[in-house]
């Protein structure tokens, strides 16, 4: 794609029936919007290849309206824009397209001086999603030389306003987040794991907007933890943000199932919050047992924020009592791994006479701890001799260990 206009009629062809074939760009109307576009980068690419052959004109017709709609729908992409441009086909393109057109195909084709040239009037109180705004394209290519470009532009930018000016904060709000929209680019850097990019934008974000909002740190931190980025992480957990800053129930799930100890520390880190609720499926230790990981109910007991042994509503069935512990969960889900961390740990269990079925392994588990914490003695019988009881001798037993 690089060498487009040098390439022969059949090859263009080729590249045609893949675009069909992946994203079908020719199977949908074009927008009328993109008509005169089209028309005036088909005629500057026929006039370049110059071949008579009318049913090539036709194909590179469909060819340019199909890159149109494609970078329409997925701004730009590594596998429609290249990376590199002859120089005579960028300034056809930017000849015949606007401001964010031209800024996006020099940002694509790594071309520094004339990003540089462009930024002098790129209008910054417009936006044109459909080529996307220069940060994020910035953030998806991860070149550090474009960044420091548009960066120092942003910080002129924002340097140059009056800050007794009554006006400075809709400027700002138009700026940063909407023509160089840091919080959205951030998202971008994250998705592609350009740490260079995160930390720059993070230090642009925090520089004009100081404290970030909770939604918004919510929303990168999901982002990171479903790219498997630590160190992305504790840089999120590094800038100033809301003291009381909760991370969602949705986000916490995501982040304990991941299963990872460091990826769950940092995560928790961000917050100082206490860790309860008195919901089992709100309370983020119950969280991390069910996701049947010992590492992350190990790093949420380690931020030394949670009640081990909080009572809080269980929500399961045939349970003989409606308040449990996490160690009740644990033997609920036959979890020997984190049975057995959390009897460690000092755990205890609201219920030993559940209705369910406890299986040897955790049975034994809990009956060596209550030998231990009894100096050798202990009411509980041996694993099938306690199969054989019944339901109330169960209970019975239980209150005699209370």
């Amino acid at each position: 794609m690089a060498q487009l206009l040098d390439m022969p009629p059949e090859m263009v062809k080729m590249i045609i029936a893949e675009l069909v074939a992946d994203v079908g760009v020719l199977k949908h109307d074009f927008n009328h919007v993109f008509f005169d576009r089209i028309k005036d980068l088909a005629a500057f690419l026929e006039h370049r290849v110059n071949d008579p052959d009318r049913t090539f004109k036709t194909l590179l017709n469909e060819l340019c309206a199909g890159l149109t709609v494609t970078i329409d729908r997925y701004m730009i992409s590594d596998a429609i824009i290249p990376g590199r441009v002859c120089a005579y086909w960028l300034n056809g393109f930017c000849g015949t397209f606007d401001a964010h057109v031209q800024l996006a195909a020099a940002i694509s084709a790594r071309c520094y001086d004339l990003v540089h040239e462009l930024l002098r009037n790129y209008p910054v109180d417009s936006m044109n999603y459909a080529y996307g705004q220069p940060l994020f394209n910035v953030a998806k290519l991860g070149d550090e030389r474009l960044l420091d470009i548009l960066v120092h532009h942003l910080d002129s930018l924002l340097d140059s306003l009056q800050l007794d000016s009554p006006e400075r904060e809709n400027r700002l709000f138009n700026i940063i987040g909407g023509a160089f929209s840091v919080e959205e680019a951030i998202i971008r850097a994250i998705r592609y794991g350009h740490m260079n990019v995160i930390d720059s934008l993070l230090h642009i974000y925090q520089k004009y907007l100081h404290r970030v909002r909770s939604r918004t740190l919510n929303v990168w931190l999901e982002a990171a933890v479903i790219q498997g980025s630590v160190a992305t992480v504790q840089a999120l957990a590094r800038i100033p943000h809301d003291p009381s800053f909760k991370i969602k129930s949705p986000t916490m799930s995501l982040i304990l199932k991941t299963g990872r100890y460091d990826m769950v520390s940092a995560a928790f880190s961000l917050t100082s919050a206490s860790l309860g609720h008195y919901s089992s499926t709100q309370h983020p230790l119950h969280i991390a047992v069910r996701s049947g990981f010992v590492d992350s109910v190990r790093a949420i007991v380690d931020t030394v924020r949670v009640d081990i042994n909080a009572l809080v509503k269980s929500g399961i069935p045939n349970y003989s009592r409606d308040l449990i512990t996490a160690l009740d969960l644990a033997i609920y889900h036959d979890y020997v791994d984190i049975v057995r961390y959390l009897v460690s740990q000092g755990a205890e269990h609201a219920c030993l006479a559940p209705r369910v079925t406890i299986t040897g392994p955790i049975y034994d588990i809990l009956r060596q701890a209550s030998i231990e914490y009894n100096v050798g003695y202990t009411w509980m019988p041996e694993y099938e001799d306690w199969k054989r009881m019944s339901f109330n001798d169960r209970e019975d037993m239980a209150s005699r260990q209370d």
